[in-house]
């Protein structure tokens, strides 16, 4: 059975980087085979027409990759398949739910949080985007966090984290040691 493993947060918050840690990792250490799906490239790259918050890109964005998800599983065989993204709607939510519901998926979330400040500092400093959404995008997501999410403090070192994440897909006994 596949596992679909939620990355879940506001932007500079260290997605990216400590997914793709986590996955180099997983393929390294554990030989699991793995996918990576950024919701942030079918919201914002594939979507022109829309702005990044509209929730019609979202919606678009949920039903793009539940056709990828399962293609991907048509074509191979991959042990856990990570969607990284802000989830920031219910609604969007309650679809990724759905869809794992009826395909009979398990998952696990993880919301990785930091403080506003820091975010600002390393959307300045490391992205260069100076993002003016990023407090409203934090307060969404910090106001509907999923009552089974992990939650992740990125304040400390990548690996930190990555390790913190590991440990807890080890705990429940999704990655064997």
């Amino acid at each position: 059975m596949v596992h679909l493993i939620f990355i879940r947060g506001a932007s500079a918050v260290g997605k990216t980087t400590i997914t793709k840690e986590v996955l180099l990792r997983l393929k390294k250490e554990y030989h699991l085979d793995c996918a990576y799906i950024c919701e942030d490239d079918f919201r914002k790259q594939m979507q022109f027409k829309y702005k990044a918050k509209d929730l019609k890109a979202h919606q678009n964005s949920v039903e793009l990759i539940k056709t990828i998800v399962l293609k991907l599983l048509q074509l191979d065989h991959y042990d856990l398949i990570f969607i990284e993204g802000q989830f920031r709607y219910k609604s969007i939510l309650r679809k990724y739910e759905q869809f794992i519901t009826d395909n009979g998926f398990s998952s696990v979330i993880f919301q990785l949080d930091l403080d506003l400040n820091e975010m600002k500092e390393r959307d300045l400093t490391l992205r260069n985007t100076k993002s003016k959404d990023i407090e409203e995008v934090k307060k969404d997501i910090d106001f509907l966090v999923p009552k089974t999410a992990i939650i992740i403090k990125t304040k400390k070192p990548v690996a930190e984290s990555v390790q913190e994440i590991l440990n807890k897909l080890m705990i429940k006994k999704i990655v064997k040691n």
